[in-house]
Order: structure tokens, then sequence, then C-alpha cells
């Protein structure tokens, strides 16, 4: 394994360091670790291709580690699965997750627990995003004992997938 620090530094401009960004090269593959504003040209002064990725990992979204998430995506026209585990109403989740193909959401319980999202806030998030695909999860013992799908399908018009262990799926 390579592993290579693209920026060091962190969101105050500095001649000596990028903001932060970490690659890692390992059985032919890449993953890439932050996305701080200017690591795309960074990572080109270093001999990596952005648009041959194969992970990105965001250890939090303050925007020193995600400012070239956008220019990311738009540059790649890249498919950018979302994921969001615990959560609860996000305009910042709709943003990050608008233009995506697929949407990994928690519908932890059908009556509201702080934190969580109930099937149909899920179905409601995911329609503000404008996303064809919906993966529901992260399901609490009552959810087992409803239609999960429906109660989303109220609010979310696209497809919905209820997460199952062993699942897989294409995108």
């Amino acid at each position: 394994m390579e592993i290579i620090i693209i920026g060091s530094g962190t969101g105050v401009p500095s001649q000596r360091r990028g903001a932060p960004a970490v690659a890692l090269q390992a059985a032919g593959r890449v993953i890439l670790l932050d996305l701080g504003a200017g690591t795309l040209r960074a990572l080109l002064n270093v001999g990596l291709d952005f648009t041959r990725l194969d992970i990105i990992g965001l250890s939090h979204f303050h925007i020193d580690h995600v400012g070239d998430l956008a220019p990311f995506l738009f540059a790649t026209h890249y498919s950018a699965v979302v994921y969001s585990g615990d959560t609860d109403w996000s305009d910042s989740l709709i943003r990050l997750a608008s233009g995506a193909d697929l949407l990994i959401l928690e519908a932890a319980n059908p009556t509201k627990i702080p934190g969580h999202l109930t099937p149909a806030e899920a179905g409601r998030l995911a329609a503000r995003t404008g996303v064809p695909r919906l993966v529901l999860t992260h399901f609490y013992p009552p959810c087992d004992q409803m239609d999960v799908v429906a109660a989303c399908a109220q609010e979310y018009s696209g497809e919905i997938i209820r997460a199952e262990d062993g699942l897989r799926l294409k995108v």
C-alpha cells in the first residue's frame, strides 16, 4: 500500500500546505480520504487521475475537508451514491444527494425518534433530492411490523428498496 499526503493543511490558505486530503493506493485501487479545496488539482500534480478514484471517504463535513466535493461531482458527472446513517431532516444532506443515482437512508421507526427519520420523512427528504432510487435501512423492530415502503411512497415516487441483510444492488 502507498499513502500519499495530498494536502496536510487546513482551510487557512498556505503556500506550503493544501487543504486536507490523503490518497491510498493498494491492489490497483485508489482511495481518497477527504477532498479539501484544491484537491483535484493537487491529485494531478502527484500523478493521480481524479476520474479514476475508486472510493472517496469523507471524515466529516467541515468545509476544509469537503471543499472540492461539488467541483469533483461536476468534473466527473459521478454517480455519487449517498449514504446517511442516524440523521434527521437535513438541507445539507438534500444538497449532497441531489443528482445522485442512489440514496441509502435510514428510516428507523414509524414513530418519530429525535435524530432519526421515519419512513415518511425519508420519503419526503428523498423526494427533495430528485434521486431515482432510494434504499431504506437501519430499522428498529417496529418497522418489521409495517410496510415501510408504502409509508415512504406516500412522499416519494421513485423506486424504493427495503434493505435486507445480504442485499446486493448495481448502480
